[in-house]
């Protein structure tokens, strides 16, 4: 787990992983940019954002980790 990831990171990326891609506009720049450039979002080729593998497994590990924790 990342422990980078402030709360209002993982916000957007559960909501990211719900609707799969999500306008640019939404998104709030400098949230949109820390999670690029972590590897969690990519852009797609009409300026929205995209959760990545990365993303995915970032939520499901602390989806485990509530579980079993």
């Amino acid at each position: 787990m990342d422990r980078r990831l402030i709360t209002e990171d993982l916000h957007w990326l559960h909501k990211m992983r719900e609707v799969n891609v999500i306008n640019a506009m939404n998104v709030p720049l400098h949230i949109a940019l820390r999670l690029k450039l972590m590897g969690y979002l990519s852009t797609d080729n009409q300026g929205g954002y995209a959760i990545t593998h990365r993303g995915r497994d970032e939520l499901v590990d602390r989806d485990r980790e509530k579980i079993f924790n």
